[in-house]
């Protein structure tokens, strides 16, 4: 059966809606129970890290609406590494990192002798344990980073949620813009959707 493209609007709708879910799950995660990830892991996979690169709906918008976002390169966390790690690219020192480069490339670290970029981190874990996904088995990184915890949380969900986080902000940014620049009338109040 022939697939038809989803009109614009439709897609701008489905990218807020599923930014407003993966701001719920990560106040979850960080107030509830670590839990939550299996979700932050689901909408992340769908926002940037789809298998395939036209189906990363974030991403995709922000390409087809000629929207640039430059982050300011990481200061600690799962990302205190230089930013010359960044794989297929010939980038010796950065200052600023497009939002773009950051999702493809970013590294997020090594778990049992595996390297990790972002999006493979993020299927990973969606493809293993994520909501939309809950496979019967898990791949020996995974259940490497499962057994290695950091302050009780199993290794990889700790370095997941700042990940979260500055996709959330990303996308914060990128909705407003929408809203202020392209008049999109959003289904949600974002005043008070702030990531901490």
């Amino acid at each position: 059966m022939k697939k038809i493209d989803k009109p614009l609007l439709v897609r701008i709708n489905d990218f807020e809606s599923h930014l407003k879910f993966l701001i719920e799950a990560i106040d979850n995660a960080q107030t509830k129970d670590y839990i939550y990830y299996k979700q932050i892991a689901g909408e992340l996979r769908v926002l940037v890290a789809d298998k395939k690169p036209k189906n990363r709906l974030m991403i995709k918008l922000m390409d087809e609406l000629g929207y640039k976002l430059v982050l300011p390169p990481p200061s600690g966390g799962a990302f205190k590494r230089d930013w010359s790690i960044l794989k297929n690219k010939n980038i010796e020192t950065v200052k600023d990192l497009d939002f773009k480069t950051y999702c493809e490339f970013g590294h997020v670290g090594v778990i049992n002798g595996k390297d990790y970029i972002i999006p493979d981190f993020i299927r990973d874990i969606a493809q293993n344990e994520g909501s939309g996904h809950e496979a019967p088995d898990l791949s020996e990184d995974m259940a490497a980073a499962n057994d290695f915890l950091l302050m009780n949380i199993p290794s990889h969900i700790y370095a997941l949620l700042p990940i979260a986080r500055t996709i959330c902000r990303a996308g914060i940014t990128f909705l407003k813009d929408l809203i202020n620049d392209k008049n999109y009338k959003p289904r949600f109040n974002w005043d008070k959707n702030i990531v901490k």
